[in-house]
C-alpha cells in the first residue's frame, strides 16, 4: 500500500530488476536515479479508502 516504513521496494531492489528481471517499467531512470516509478499494484488514496472500508460495510448472517 506504499507505506514508506513498511515497503521492501527500495533502491537496491530496483537496481536488481535491471540485472535479474525483465521489468523495464519498474527500472530506475539513469537521468533521475532517485525517482522510482510506482508499481502496478500501488493503490491511490481513494482506492486505499475503499479497500479499508469494505470490511466494515459487510454484514454476515450466522443463521
Amino acid at each position: 500500500m506504499d507505506i514508506k516504513e513498511k515497503t521492501k521496494d527500495n533502491l537496491n531492489a530496483r537496481l536488481d530488476l535491471k540485472s535479474i528481471c525483465n521489468r523495464s517499467e519498474l527500472e530506475l531512470d539513469e537521468r533521475r536515479p532517485n525517482i522510482m516509478p510506482k508499481a502496478a499494484y500501488t493503490l491511490s488514496k481513494e482506492q486505499k479508502r475503499r479497500v479499508c472500508s469494505t470490511p466494515y460495510d459487510v454484514t454476515l448472517n450466522y443463521n
